[in-house]
């Protein structure tokens, strides 16, 4: 993270220990914690917590799931996308926790955060990519 925009940085060859400067990906404003999973395919999926909405005390203060793919492993992505929340009123959406993600062997990419209600919501991404 740069400030409240994602970024990436690239090793310039493998095992170099040598990095460009950082590609900015967008996606924010960002809480300054992302989740990272490779899919089957072997794409980066970038999974974000973004503050859709602030207002001062009383408020809404709304924020968001997102997720960010490659088009390719290693390649370029494609554009930010809103996955929801699972939070629809304001006053309880800015107690959403940032998102928690893992890929399983069988293609799936499981989505976790943290409910206002100290519960846990879920999504789950097929290995199609639905």
């Amino acid at each position: 993270m740069l400030g409240t925009q994602a970024a990436r940085w690239q090793e310039t060859a493998p095992g170099s220990g040598r990095f460009a400067a950082p590609r900015n990906l967008g996606g924010g404003p960002l809480a300054p914690t992302l989740a990272q999973v490779t899919d089957a395919a072997g794409r980066t999926v970038l999974f974000g917590l973004r503050f859709a909405r602030l207002e001062g005390q009383g408020g809404a203060n709304t924020r968001e799931i997102v997720a960010l793919e490659e088009r390719s492993p290693g390649g370029a992505f494609g554009r930010w996308r809103s996955l929801g929340t699972p939070e629809p009123r304001p006053v309880r959406g800015r107690r959403v926790g940032t998102p928690a993600a893992v890929a399983t062997p069988d293609g799936r990419v499981h989505l976790f955060a943290r409910t206002a209600a100290k519960g846990l919501a879920m999504q789950v991404r097929s290995a199609g990519g639905q």
